[in-house]
């Protein structure tokens, strides 16, 4: 395993990501999509515009990653980008009937494995998302890291990587509340904007 970022190895650096080789092949199912630039360049204007990328942290405390292309209400609109992207599933999720003028939300959800071979290919068209992508990204590397030795809790090199999941989750869940748009935000500032760096511990 070779660290990239300084201190992962235990001395003393906030928030590591450690490139890693992808677990054994079996593991998950590769999805393999290439994306034209221009079909590329569509997804991403709809993942700015109407899409979500977020980090659930479940009660077992493992951190899961989730992209919707789309959240709209059109589902002629959710089809259409699912053929283009060739991946995908569309979710209804239902509003509040306390207003009859609301409508059901339909999300086209990518899956992990979806994520990772769509997400890198929409990114370098990414604006008001940028940011958010970026860190799910560094979240699914984390992950991948701890893959096989996640419950050796004791072990200094797992409990960086807990430290860097959670820090990944707790910032995108800031960075989507606070609607920040318009650029990306470097490592350095996300790192500067931490009152306490590495001092949030979950579990993989």
């Amino acid at each position: 395993m070779e660290c990239v970022v300084p201190g992962c190895a235990g001395s003393g650096g906030p928030h590591p990501v450690v490139r890693v080789a992808r677990p054994p092949v079996g593991w998950y199912d590769v999805f393999m999509g290439v994306l034209s630039t221009e079909d590329a360049i569509k997804l991403a204007v709809w993942l700015d515009s109407t899409g979500m990328i977020t980090i659930r942290r479940e009660k077992t405390g493992y951190y899961r990653p989730e992209v919707a292309l789309t959240t709209t209400t059109n589902l002629n609109l959710a089809r259409k980008l699912q053929k283009i992207a060739g991946a995908g599933r569309i979710k209804k999720r239902a509003h509040s009937r306390s207003n009859p003028k609301h409508k059901d939300q339909q999300l086209l959800m990518l899956s992990q494995e979806e994520v990772r071979e769509l997400l890198p290919q929409m990114q370098p068209y990414l604006m008001m998302k940028a940011t958010q992508a970026r860190l799910l990204m560094e979240t699914l590397e984390i992950r991948e890291s701890l893959w096989g030795n996640g419950y050796i809790k004791d072990d200094p090199f797992v409990i960086a990587q807990r430290r860097a999941l959670h820090y990944r989750w707790k910032r995108v869940r800031e960075l989507n509340a606070q609607g920040r748009r318009g650029r990306d935000i470097p490592a350095e500032e996300i790192e500067s904007s931490d009152p306490n760096p590495g001092s949030d511990e979950g579990t993989n």
